[in-house]
C-alpha cells in the first residue's frame, strides 16, 4: 500500500521543481559524474534544504516519494556509495551559493564544527 504523509501540493511540486533545477545545476557542474549519482546528490541537497536538518529521516520526510523508507535506504546507499566524494562534490557546488549570495551583499557564514558519529 502507498500513502503519502503531511505533503500539500505545492510542497511536492516545489520539491520537484527544486530537483530540476539542481540536478541541471550539479549536471554542469560535475558533467562526467555518472547520472544516478547526480540524481541522488541533488536529492539530497533538496532533503537538506526542505527539512532543514542533517537527519536523513527528516530528509527522507521532505522528499516527494509515496514511500518514505525507500526514500531513507536511497540516501543511505548514496551516502554510503565509495564513489561519492563529498568534499569533491560539494565544494563546487558551495562556491558557486557564495559567490551568488556575495553578489547579493554581505555574507555570513556559520561554521559549526561538532562531529557526527564516531569514525576512526
Amino acid at each position: 500500500m502507498v500513502t503519502h504523509t503531511s505533503f500539500t501540493r505545492r510542497e511536492v511540486l516545489s520539491a520537484n521543481q527544486l530537483y530540476h533545477v539542481w540536478f541541471r545545476r550539479i549536471r554542469r557542474l560535475l558533467p562526467t559524474e555518472r547520472i544516478t549519482r547526480t540524481r541522488n546528490l541533488a536529492w539530497l541537497i533538496i532533503g537538506l534544504y526542505l527539512s532543514q536538518s542533517i537527519h536523513l529521516s527528516s530528509m527522507a520526510r521532505r522528499l516527494p516519494f509515496p514511500v518514505r523508507s525507500r526514500s531513507m535506504v536511497r540516501l543511505v546507499r548514496f551516502l554510503k556509495n565509495k564513489a561519492f566524494r563529498p568534499r569533491e562534490w560539494y565544494r563546487p557546488v558551495a562556491e558557486g551559493l557564495l559567490a551568488r549570495a556575495a553578489a547579493q551583499g554581505a555574507v555570513r557564514l556559520i561554521v559549526d564544527s561538532t562531529k557526527v558519529g564516531t569514525r576512526r
